[in-house]
């Protein structure tokens, strides 16, 4: 069974992969470009999406937590301001490199922010039920999408 922690932990892994192998790509690789953006963008909605609508209702609930949220939810929102930024640059340019190391930036930064401050608040405000309802619901909304 998948604790709050590892599903924290984790989730992020698969957008780091698709970044490493994004930034990996040469000017001329348009299509695998594009279909690794496709990919990314598909995963990092779906790690926002799951965490608003499962994790980010049950902390405003809890006193502790309740400001945490608004900034995970900044976090999530310029997330999605540098994917959108992407996704106009054009994928043979030299624009294009640049601009994936800082969505990584950005991501990477949002990671390290829920596991020093999220986290650790998480483990605190919540009861063991409440921490394994979450991870189970956003373990089905994956399923699901999946």
């Amino acid at each position: 069974m998948t604790t709050i922690k590892q599903l924290i932990q984790t989730s992020p892994t698969k957008a780091n992969e698709l970044i490493a192998r994004l930034l990996d790509t040469s000017d001329t690789a348009i299509k695998t470009r594009e279909r690794l953006l496709a990919d990314l963008k598909a995963e990092l909605e779906l790690l926002a999406k799951l965490e608003e609508e499962h994790l980010f209702p049950v902390l405003r609930k809890h006193k502790e937590t309740k400001d945490l949220v608004s900034d995970a939810l900044n976090d999530n929102k310029q997330t999605r301001k540098l994917l959108a930024e992407l996704e106009r640059v054009p994928k043979g340019s030299e624009e294009f490199a640049p601009k994936v190391v800082e969505l990584r930036k950005a991501f990477q930064q949002s990671v390290r922010d829920e596991r020093k401050e999220l986290l650790p608040a998480v483990l605190k405000a919540l009861s063991d039920e409440e921490a394994q309802s979450v991870v189970e619901k956003i373990e089905e909304g994956k399923a699901e999408i999946e």
